[in-house]
Order: structure tokens, then C-alpha cells, then sequence
């Protein structure tokens, strides 16, 4: 279960705050909160089912062989591997994965193959029908560089017809903006009757289309002893017309360019949003 509640704080009172604690050991680098995070990451999806839809369409009932990017615990990549098909689930971080695999029968295990490593260098004997790079997970790629190499590699793994699957929902910019001084406050359900009271603040610099997030937060156990920790991360919000260039940078021609799952054009002058973008290699 998540609940999240927007609030506003004096920003000045969260400066003097988060300087205090970012000279405690509590400090975790963006990896740690992954792992950290890996047993709180189900309630975060909040049941979030249109995409795995869509997919399971777009693959069809013949088993075909998936790459899913940023793979996590498995909430795409579970209901593909349930529905027959081979999927390779990505991702840089074990315990992610670990919480994936805990998750599957012995059937499914024949059909899962967890992959540890980033999206920007992997190298894998399979060739594949899908490369999924699923909800947001594009905000990751923080650097040109990164983005152009993930793409390159995922060129290089798809068969002759492959397909090409970005998802991600293009944030306003002027809400982007209007976030200074507030922060998201959510309660997670963990494993064991863990919970995690956590924290977001956000500041967004609109020139570098970059978002700097903070995370603070709280995990409460059963005993009622708590760990409390801070996490810096940030996302890069691409534009549409960067994901267009982006591709025919690296050898796609898009096939679709949606502002739904159900195949809605997106619109030119569209500033946020769904968009969902189907591309295969030149040569095909």
C-alpha cells in the first residue's frame, strides 16, 4: 500500500536540515537506495497494469523472445514470461532481481533470465523480437553519451524485424517549476511489517531539463527501532523531438509515435503527457 500526500515547508528550514545530515554516515549513494529499495518497490508501482497490456498485445500469442531495460521486480516482465514468452529482464541492481526472482514458480524461472548490468553497456548471446524500455525508465539515462550508447546496444541485440518500445509520460514544465519548497510524503508496506515513511524533494533546472531528487527516509520496524537515511538521485526529462532525433541518430525509423496505448497520435504541440514510441532498425 502507498499513500502519498503533497506537502510545503519553509525551504529554507529543508536546506538547514538537509545539511545537517549529509555529514552523517546515514549518507547512501544512488546504488545503496536501489538496494534499498528493492523490498518496497511492488507497493511503489501501485498496481500499475495499462502497459503490461499493451504489450502482451503488441507481442501476440506466439511465444517471441523480450529484453525488458530496467527490468526491477518484475511487473512487466512477470506477466510476459506467465503469458509464454522468453524474457531477459535487465537491470543494475541484485537485489532488485533477487525480489524478481523470489517472485517465480520453476516453469517461470525456465523463462526469465536476469541480467545484471547497466542499460548503457550489456552485451548478451540472444538476439530479440522486443526491447521494452518501459514506464520512465528513459529518466535514467542521465548524459547524451548515456542515452546514444543504451540505444546503440539495444540496435545491436534486436533481430531483423525487432521492434523498439519506449514508454515514458512527459511532465509540464511549469509544474516542474512549482515544486520548489514542496515534497511528496508517502508510507510503504515492506517485508516482515517493515514501514518506510519517505520523503521526496525535488528542484528541477529547466535549462538542463534535469531533475535533482532527494530522498529521506524512515524505516520503522516491527520492534519499533527506525533507520533513518537520506539519497540523492535525478532524472532527465527528454522532448519529444529529442526522442526523435535520439533514434534516427542511432539507426531507427519509428513506426509509431502515440500519445496512448490505444494508438492515439501524439500531438506536435503536446507539452505533457503519455507517449509511446514503436521503432525498428533502418536496414528492416
Amino acid at each position: 500500500m502507498t499513500k502519498k500526500i503533497a506537502k510545503e515547508i519553509p525551504l529554507g528550514l529543508f536546506n538547514a536540515e538537509f545539511q545537517k545530515l549529509a555529514k552523517l554516515r546515514h549518507v547512501r549513494t544512488e546504488a545503496d537506495y536501489k538496494d534499498g529499495i528493492s523490498d518496497f518497490y511492488d507497493a511503489l508501482q501501485d498496481g500499475y497494469q495499462q502497459d503490461v497490456v499493451f504489450f502482451l498485445k503488441k507481442l501476440g500469442k506466439k511465444p517471441l523472445t523480450v529484453l525488458e531495460l530496467g527490468g526491477g521486480t518484475g511487473r512487466i516482465t512477470i506477466p510476459l514470461a506467465k503469458a509464454g514468452h522468453t524474457v531477459y529482464t535487465l537491470d543494475n541492481s541484485q537485489s532488485m532481481q533477487r525480489v524478481l526472482m523470489s517472485k517465480l514458480d520453476g516453469k517461470l524461472k525456465k523463462r526469465v533470465v536476469p541480467v545484471n548490468a547497466p542499460m548503457t553497456d550489456f552485451s548478451l548471446d540472444a538476439r530479440f523480437d522486443l526491447v521494452i524500455l518501459g514506464l520512465n525508465t528513459v529518466f535514467y539515462l542521465l548524459k547524451a553519451e548515456d542515452r546514444l550508447a543504451c540505444f546503440n546496444r539495444v540496435k545491436a541485440h534486436l533481430k531483423k524485424n525487432g521492434r523498439f518500445i519506449i514508454d515514458l509520460m512527459l511532465p509540464r514544465v511549469s509544474d516542474l517549476q512549482n515544486t520548489r519548497g514542496k515534497y511528496d510524503f508517502s508510507v510503504l508496506d515492506g517485508p516482515g511489517n517493515t514501514k518506510r515513511l519517505s520523503l521526496t524533494f525535488t528542484k528541477y533546472d529547466r535549462k538542463r531539463q534535469l531533475q535533482a531528487l532527494n530522498f529521506l527516509s524512515i524505516d520503522i520496524k516491527p520492534d519499533g527501532k527506525a533507520e533513518f537515511f537520506i539519497t540523492p538521485s535525478a532524472e532527465y526529462y527528454p522532448s519529444p523531438g529529442e526522442m526523435k532525433l535520439l533514434l534516427a541518430q542511432c539507426g531507427f525509423k519509428i513506426e509509431s509515435f502515440c500519445g496512448d496505448y490505444k494508438g492515439t497520435p501524439f500531438e506536435d504541440d503536446a507539452t505533457k503527457g503519455d507517449l509511446v514510441i514503436t521503432a525498428r532498425p533502418k536496414n528492416t
